[in-house]
């Protein structure tokens, strides 16, 4: 019986990860490759916070790194909960 349980609990989590919100859903088949940037400067972040963070994550990130490049925060997707967001990092 733990088996079956354990089994369910594997296929339950294999869903979420696929219709799930953007904090648990595996983002590889919603980022194309043309939205990374990898050059020898740069390199893409994704990131996904709540929508009610949204606005203190605009108003704070640029504020993480010395690294983060300036004004380049663009939303990529957004679900009911969460919005998935890109930002450029120096290297």
């Amino acid at each position: 019986m733990s088996e079956y349980n354990q089994l369910k609990g594997l296929v339950t989590a294999a869903a979420r990860k696929q219709t799930g919100s953007l904090a648990v859903r595996d983002l590889t088949g919603l980022v194309k490759a043309d939205d990374a940037v990898n050059t020898e400067n740069l390199i893409t972040l994704f990131a996904v916070v709540t929508k009610q963070d949204k606005s203190e994550w605009l108003s704070t990130y640029e504020t993480l790194s010395d690294f983060v490049v300036s004004a380049i925060c663009l939303v990529q997707n957004m679900s009911l909960e969460h919005t998935q967001l890109l930002i450029l990092i120096q290297q």
